[in-house]
């Protein structure tokens, strides 16, 4: 604001002062801040007369543009500059429309609403008002938040057959901004249309984007209907535009509201489909397994299905909980497309989705598939089945085999190194995730900390605290000081190899405990049988010596 002033003070003629050796600061305040101009009343002749000289040699129009350009900054300090102006020009030839509209905007400009009125009423007698100055009138008044004033001007426009144009609509929505209120917005459109005054459909959509920042999702619904009712169009652009805002936030419930009014009017095409599906299971509210499906039915019936909605549809079942469903929709897709290969990414999706949900021999065999179509695995395909395989409990045998073809077809990036070494980790195969470690240092990929902690971890696996000490301290020798991550990883390595060895020593004590256990119970099994606790039978036996050889065995 500093410059666009100084600039236009200095194009100003003014000969009392020298603009070029004066700073742009001291005419800002002289001629619109602290210093009021009322206290300055040569400058104001001065100014003045300096504006007038141009009038005989400049065309209205010529003369308008200078007005305006002059009071582009203007403010209420240089009200008598336009007072004295409407005198002058009013003692001239130059009293016509031109020159009549550059001074109603000057004093709307100023906010000078008594001088405003009574000028505006001689000019509506005068000539026909055009609605860009209707407009100005009634920014003035909004701008006093004087709504009344400015409602008793729409009226008088629309007694007059004039038809407000877009910045006068703009006007009032800026107003319940300004004021903080949104769902008066709505009620006063709404009530302005029933009476026979709609605004246009981009001050509907205006309404609806502040009814939306406001929170107010069942008005801006409402909005929708009224904008709809009112005759005006709303693109499929507009919709879907609706649509994904209503999603991003989780307002699930209007969002399929507003695509049932839509679909309404017009066919959802596949781009509309597309929204709906991801915003539906990409929102925080927990979708419906069976509502998705039912949507996903839904959609496949539409002659022209684009590679996006293919991807959005099989993405949204796997997130939902229904992978075999995705499977069929991917299948569909191939056939739909008569046979040839789908997008990269939807190959992605689908094994990402198989290995997600703890199908990993399922996703090996679609990427062997995939495999077999000619295709070349890239960086991502080959990131996603081996983090798919790492994650999963069930241990793939052809881990090994697919680090080596990996190895064998590309000079992997650091995250894929990560992924093949926590795979190898995961799987027991210590010995090669250190291997692999080893072979991206010498094919000079830099580990990052991730990556130590990364392998730190896999060698962890094996209970090797010797080698896990030994990669910390070569960490440190790298120049990369072990995170608060990479320390736990190490703690959780030694607790696990405490505890491994507690338990083993608890179970050799057990063991031994229970050997001991053993014997001492067959011992005393043997004593009972010497020494038989019953005294009649002792008895017996002592008197059994006098008898027969065969009774004494019988006593026995």
């Amino acid at each position: 604001r500093v410059w666009t002033t100084w600039k236009m003070l200095r194009s100003l003629p003014v000969s009392r002062i020298n603009l070029r050796s004066t700073s742009p600061s001291h005419h800002l305040r002289k001629y619109s801040g602290s210093s009021s101009i009322q206290q300055i009343p040569s400058d104001v002749e001065n100014t003045v007369a300096k504006l007038t000289t141009f009038l005989p040699a400049d065309s209205d129009l010529q003369w308008k543009n200078r007005l305006v350009k002059y009071l582009n900054t203007t403010t209420p300090e240089v009200l008598p500059i336009v007072q004295q102006l409407e005198h002058v020009i009013k003692n001239t030839k130059k009293d016509n429309v031109m020159t009549n509209l550059a001074l109603l905007n000057a004093y709307a400009r100023c906010d000078a609403r008594e001088d405003l009125e009574r000028f505006f009423a001689e000019f509506k007698q005068k000539w026909s008002v055009m609605p860009d100055t209707w407009q100005s009138v009634i920014m003035c008044d909004l701008r006093a938040l004087d709504l009344d004033k400015a409602v008793e001007r729409i009226n008088e426009m629309k007694e007059r057959n004039i038809a407000p144009d877009g910045y006068t609509w703009n006007s009032f929505v800026n107003y319940f901004v300004k004021t903080a209120q949104p769902a008066e917005a709505f009620q006063f459109f709404s009530k302005l249309a029933d009476s026979g005054l709609p605004a246009d459909a981009i001050a509907w959509t205006q309404i609806k984007h502040v009814l939306f920042e406001s929170r107010l999702y069942d008005l801006e619904l409402e909005a929708i209907r009224k904008t709809i009712q009112l005759g005006h169009e709303i693109s499929e652009k507009e919709w879907n535009s609706t649509l994904h805002n209503l999603g991003l936030i989780s307002q699930t419930d209007i969002m399929m509201q507003a695509f049932a009014e839509m679909r309404k009017h017009m066919e959802p095409t596949s781009r509309t489909w597309t929204v709906i599906i991801s915003d539906m299971a990409k929102s925080n509210k927990r979708t419906d397994p069976n509502r998705m499906l039912q949507l996903v039915d839904e959609a496949l019936k539409i002659p022209h299905i684009e590679l996006e909605q293919w991807n959005a549809m099989i993405q949204a079942l796997g997130i939902v909980g229904k992978p075999e469903e995705a499977f069929r929709v991917f299948e569909k897709c191939q056939e739909r497309k008569s046979g040839s290969i789908p997008s990269l990414r939807t190959w992605n999706i689908i094994l990402d989705l198989l290995g997600k949900h703890g199908q990993p021999e399922a996703m090996m065999r679609i990427f062997q598939q995939f495999k077999e179509q000619g295709s070349n695995p890239g960086e991502v395909i080959y990131s996603t089945v081996v983090s798919r395989i790492a994650e999963s409990k069930n241990q793939v045998p052809q881990v090994e085999d697919l680090v080596d073809e990996i190895m064998t077809s590309m000079i992997p990036s650091e995250g894929l190194f990560n992924a093949m070494i926590r795979a190898l980790g995961l799987s027991k195969k210590t010995k090669k995730a250190h291997q692999i470690f080893r072979e991206m240092q010498r094919l000079n990929v830099k580990p990052s900390i991730r990556t130590w902690a990364t392998i730190i971890h896999a060698v962890g696996h094996s209970g090797d605290v010797a080698r896990v000490t030994e990669l910390v301290e070569e960490m440190k020798a790298a120049g990369l000081e072990p995170d608060s991550k990479t320390w736990g990883i190490v703690d959780m390595v030694k607790h696990k190899v405490k505890v491994f060895r507690v338990t083993q020593h608890a179970k050799k004590k057990e063991k031994k405990k229970a050997k001991k256990l053993a014997e001492s119970t067959s011992t005393s099994n043997l004593k009972t049988h010497e020494k038989p606790e019953n005294p009649t039978l002792q008895v017996e036996t002592s008197q059994a010596t006098t008898l027969p050889n065969s009774q004494v065995e019988n006593t026995k």
